[in-house]
């Protein structure tokens, strides 16, 4: 411990504080000697660059105000030994981690909440913030006595010390450091390996659509932002090869034999390529109903209309009929591999589009409305009538692709918003599970070779993977991808997953990383709760829940001291706050 405090002295981090205060009991907690959590203000965007390319970032907390991660301590003390660090210091906070009393591990971020006992007493919070060298934050939207405080570089001491004078000095009804658990935001770095392709080739030419990959054989096909890419999956020392269409922003592609109908980014009213040579060579073949202004524009960012297809599906049985999906003007089939081309639906798909793998006269789109209704428009006639379903009344949410039961028909299974969907009936009725993280789970898979076993990866603040062992019915708390910033945009999006194998792949804006199957089930074994894993929704006139900090900023999950805002069918509204 001496050793530890002896290196932050020179910092506002002064772990010397062993409690907090809880409801007025002194709760004990045990300082985390091996991390420390350092928080860099989003405008200091040169310091927080330098910082975190010189770091393994262990933990990252989503914030709107800094740029907080956790690192080791043995890469705290190599930051402190850089040249900069001095000038790094007059921007950066440094606070402890600590094992709470049920051993989950928790990071004192900048912030501090103290509970007034009357409204007249934030002239005295203000005196003691302005000695202490705190910025009031403001009151909560919800709870207008609790204000939240921040540390500043200045600041002689840690959240958690301020928090307990404050309680201290009796002037206050409550006074807490804001925890953040990071028991759902373990990071489990030894468990993604990267495969080598690199940044460069996989960020996306913007936030939608995701360029896909296949496994085919041996090898897996990446669609980059320059062209197709292989690599031998049973040579571990194998490396990347382009295939074809060089230097072309690739979204999907399809196969028959040598000929490739590959998917590109809009250029021009360009969209779909066609080679017979493997990709070598190719020509443009987009017909101009795909272009033509048939509706109204959706986004008056887009030039013309009917810009943005979102990908290929190929028939499961005939390589020549082949469906595209288009954001704005439905769905488009193919029975000749791209030559012709017929709409099977005015429906735009904002999300995915394919046919069922056991029974291809089921073709579904997924997505969501302008008004962010989820939906799933199903044909079981090869396209000839279509069912729209919503499976979520409560609206403001999101179906994404759809995974099907290798061996029974009727069972489907699909990631939305915060939210898992079931059907056992061929997608006429569904159930749903709600995930309290709210993670955007895009990819849905079942094991390939036990089905009882699935895998969801979705994105929420950063890239997230959780599996079940029993059809669904429950899952892991997700483990998380470290975060690599892209060279555009703080925002990692995750592109695609697939398996190889006893290999899971996942494929993002940094890389294609490889999670070995049984790594990843020996380590998502934890307790599922309704704070970090999959809750089965039973109250049927909840509407929605929401979560806040003490601010009254909406946060993605519950996380430290939040309040949890619960609205219900008959409009009522509940309120409470609770510490996760």
């Amino acid at each position: 411990m001496s050793i530890l405090l002896l290196i932050f002295c020179s910092t506002n981090v002064m772990a010397q504080a062993d409690f907090y205060y809880y409801n007025g009991n002194k709760i004990p907690i045990t300082l985390n000697e091996n991390k420390v959590c350092v928080s860099i203000p989003k405008e200091s965007d040169i310091v927080s660059q330098r910082i975190q390319e010189n770091v393994n970032i262990l933990h990252t907390i989503a914030d709107g105000t800094f740029d907080i991660i956790v690192i080791s301590k043995s890469d705290y003390e190599s930051l402190r030994a850089q040249d900069s660090w001095q000038e790094d210091l007059k921007s950066v906070i440094i606070t402890p981690c600590y094992f709470l009393n049920d051993n989950a591990e928790a990071v004192v971020t900048p912030y501090l909440n103290v509970e007034l006992k009357k409204e007249q007493d934030i002239d005295l919070l203000n005196t003691f913030a302005q000695d202490y060298k705190l910025n009031n934050k403001g009151h909560s939207k919800y709870l207008p006595l609790w204000y939240v405080l921040s540390v500043t570089p200045e600041s002689e001491k840690n959240p958690l010390e301020y928090a307990n004078l404050l309680y201290e000095t009796g002037y206050f009804v409550a006074s807490v450091p804001d925890f953040a658990n990071l028991v759902s935001q373990t990071t489990y770095g030894q468990l993604f390996t990267p495969l080598g392709l690199g940044m460069e080739k996989c960020e996306r030419m913007g936030p939608n659509p995701c360029p896909q990959m296949h496994v085919e054989g041996d090898t897996v096909y990446v669609c980059t932002n320059q062209g197709l890419y292989s690599k031998d999956l049973s040579n571990d020392t194998s490396s990347w090869q382009l295939v074809g269409f060089e230097d072309i922003p690739l979204l999907d592609y399809v196969r028959r034999g040598q000929d490739i109908l590959a998917l590109r980014y809009n250029v021009n009213g360009s969209f779909l390529l066609l080679s017979h040579d493997g990709g070598k060579t190719f020509e443009d073949i987009t017909p101009d109903m795909f272009i033509e202004p048939l509706y109204p524009i959706i986004d008056a960012s887009y030039n013309y209309r009917g810009n943005i297809m979102n990908n290929l599906a190929q028939h499961p049985t005939d390589p020549n009929i082949i469906l595209v999906s288009s954001l704005t003007l439905g769905l488009f089939q193919s029975t000749d591999f791209g030559q012709t081309w017929s709409r099977l639906s005015t429906v735009p798909t904002t999300g995915f589009a394919g046919y069922h793998p056991l029974n291809p006269d089921i073709i579904y789109q997924s997505g969501q409305t302008s008004a962010w209704i989820p939906y799933i428009n199903v044909s079981y006639d090869c396209g000839q009538t279509w069912n729209v379903i919503n499976p979520y009344d409560n609206g403001d949410n999101c179906i994404n692709r759809i995974a099907f039961h290798p061996e029974t028909q009727d069972k489907w299974i699909v990631g939305g918003n915060g939210i898992v969907f079931k059907s056992t009936d061929n997608g006429q009725s569904w159930k749903m599970q709600k995930d309290s993280l709210f993670v955007g789970w895009k990819f849905t898979a079942y094991d390939n070779a036990d089905s009882d076993i699935l895998y969801m990866a979705g994105r929420g603040s950063d890239i997230h993977v959780m599996c079940s062992k029993d059809e669904g019915e429950t899952w892991s708390i997700p483990i998380t991808l470290p975060k690599r910033k892209t060279s555009e945009t703080e925002i990692e999006y995750l592109n695609d997953f697939r398996q190889y194998g006893d290999k899971l792949l996942i494929y993002t804006e940094s890389d294609v990383y490889v999670v070995l199957k049984d790594q990843l089930l020996a380590e998502s074994t934890f307790p599922v709760n309704t704070v970090t894993g999959i809750e089965q929704q039973i109250a049927v006139l909840e509407t929605g829940v929401s979560y806040y900090d003490l601010t009254g900023r909406k946060m993605e999950r519950p996380n430290g001291f939040t309040i949890v805002v619960t609205n219900y069918s008959d409009g009522s509204t509940k309120v409470k706050k609770v510490l996760y």
